[in-house]
């Protein structure tokens, strides 16, 4: 009797061990799960990534138009430069390098305004680093060191002159449902924006649609 007490202690731990291919099993199917998470994810952020640059491939370009300052006519030319090209490479990248993506797209804007007799320059200024309104696609440039903000619409006038009236949420309105066409791929490219100049040392704001005169 005195034996069999002295092994069923030894016999309930070996029952109590647990199976080592049982664990190995458990954290295979866990890493397996954490890696499809992270592998849907990365593919919910090229899709995004993807969307937004379809937005800066249609605005990419330079557009020009005119504008008058009492009897003198001006012409404006602004471009719009994207930091970052669509990514074609067809390879699967990590959540870092999407996200620093999404993280650093952005606008060079430049914009030189010339005598419209002359072609002479009158100024230019670049403004680095400049975000858009994914929703709206309004651009606000501005920077210490240029004297104008230049508020920026996507913009369709169908032939009209009289579109400088509009409203600016009648602009706004416009400049969305353009976004949208975009996204949807009705649009690929953008061919006119709506800009207001509001100088620094004046209380004049101009208006002034630009058209697109050569894509990057």
């Amino acid at each position: 009797m005195k034996k069999i007490f002295l092994l069923l202690p030894l016999f309930l731990v070996a029952c109590a061990k647990p199976d080592s291919s049982n664990l190995e099993d458990v954290k295979n199917r866990e890493v397996e799960v954490e890696n499809e998470n992270l592998r849907r994810k990365a593919t919910e952020m090229e899709a995004r990534l993807a969307k937004q640059q379809r937005l800066f491939t249609a605005l990419s370009g330079t557009y020009e138009g005119k504008f008058i300052v009492g009897t003198k006519e001006y012409k404006k030319r602004i471009m719009l430069i994207p930091s970052l090209p669509p990514y074609n490479a067809g390879r699967s990248r990590t959540l870092e390098e999407i996200t620093a993506d999404l993280n650093n797209l952005t606008f060079t804007v430049q914009t030189t305004t010339l005598n419209a007799q002359t072609g002479a320059g009158v100024d230019q200024c670049g403004l680095g680093h400049v975000r858009l309104s994914y929703e709206t696609g309004i651009i606000n440039a501005a920077s210490e060191g240029c004297s104008t903000i230049y508020i920026i619409n996507l913009y369709e006038s169908n032939g009209r002159t009289d579109d400088l009236l509009l409203e600016k949420p009648g602009v706004a309105q416009k400049s969305h449902d353009l976004v949208q066409k975009v996204y949807s791929q009705e649009l690929t490219i953008i061919n006119e924006i709506f800009v207001e100049m509001r100088p620094a040392f004046s209380a004049k704001t101009h208006l002034m649609v630009l058209r697109r005169v050569s894509e990057q």
